[in-house]
């Protein structure tokens, strides 16, 4: 089964908070977990992520907090779950090679690549503002 971890279905939930309000306006984690009720926690987890992947600009000092780095229409689905869990690879093989002893005289290795590049194809032509507005 492919899916997002949960911190990946999370990190939708804050992106797309962020987007429905002020875009002057900077959120603390704090904030971020009462209004979405998440764990505080997992949600400064999380913003930690977006921030180190550039998805998140941070404002230091009393007022400080978070706001999204740009418009949710530039953000696809391919780039936040890489920002989140890494590159997305349906296979292992597709990551880096030599995780299998039979990469070599695999015969499924292509398909397996050719498949992940649809699937990264299509990921990457999806943005949040599609998720959030629930377009085809």
């Amino acid at each position: 089964m492919i899916k997002v971890n949960k911190l990946t279905d999370y990190a939708v939930l804050i992106l797309s908070y962020f987007a429905k309000q002020n875009s002057d306006e900077v959120w603390n984690a704090s904030q971020l977990a009462s209004a979405l009720d998440l764990p505080n926690p997992t949600v400064s987890k999380i913003l930690k992520i977006l921030l180190k992947n550039q998805l998140v600009i941070s404002h230091r000092g009393a007022q400080g907090g978070y706001q999204l780095a740009k418009p949710l229409e530039y953000i696809t689905v391919a780039e936040l779950i890489e920002a989140m869990e890494g590159r997305v690879a349906v296979t292992e093989c597709n990551v880096r090679t030599g995780l299998c002893s039979h990469e070599q005289a695999c015969q499924m290795r292509n398909p397996w690549q050719k498949i992940n590049h649809m699937v990264l194809n299509l990921l990457s032509q999806v943005t949040l503002a599609d998720m959030r507005d629930n377009r085809e």
